[in-house]
């Protein structure tokens, strides 16, 4: 199994937050990937100091071990679905949480941007939100 990261345990493990780190560790030799959804709230991050250059260089080196994984066109339209389906159900999340979502989807169902199909994908996320905690295990 592989896993994609939410920018939650990204942002827990730099901050040197223990559980963050020992479940990314672990998890690391099943293979981690991160999205470029990721990638931009993680980078948002260092535009908030005085010398983000700092803290973009901190970021680069904490995910350059990680596969970056793109965002396609089935993977918008996987969005597109999910979000329509969320906003009839009167429970829209995040945006950012539903492109994670379709990209995972996405690599379940086909070969190549992350490991087989077979083995899929699932989204670590440690936000409060029970709803996009409860929309990601089903949808995943």
């Amino acid at each position: 199994m592989s896993y994609i990261l939410d920018a939650d345990w990204i942002i827990n493990a730099l901050a040197d937050k223990r559980n963050a780190r020992t479940v990314i560790y672990r998890l690391a030799p099943q293979g981690l990937t991160v999205s470029v959804i990721t990638l931009g709230e993680i980078y948002e991050g260092a535009f908030k100091y005085a010398a983000p250059q700092a803290h973009l260089a901190t970021f680069r080196q904490f995910l350059a071990p990680f596969r970056l994984i793109g965002v396609t066109d089935p993977i918008i339209e996987r969005f597109a679905e999910i979000r329509a389906d969320l906003r009839r159900q009167g429970e829209l999340i995040p945006d950012f949480d539903i492109l994670l979502a379709a990209t995972a989807l996405h690599g379940r169902e086909r070969q190549g941007d992350v490991p087989r199909p077979s083995v899929g994908l699932a989204a670590l996320d440690t936000s409060d939100n029970q709803c996009c905690q409860r929309r990601f295990q089903e949808v995943l």
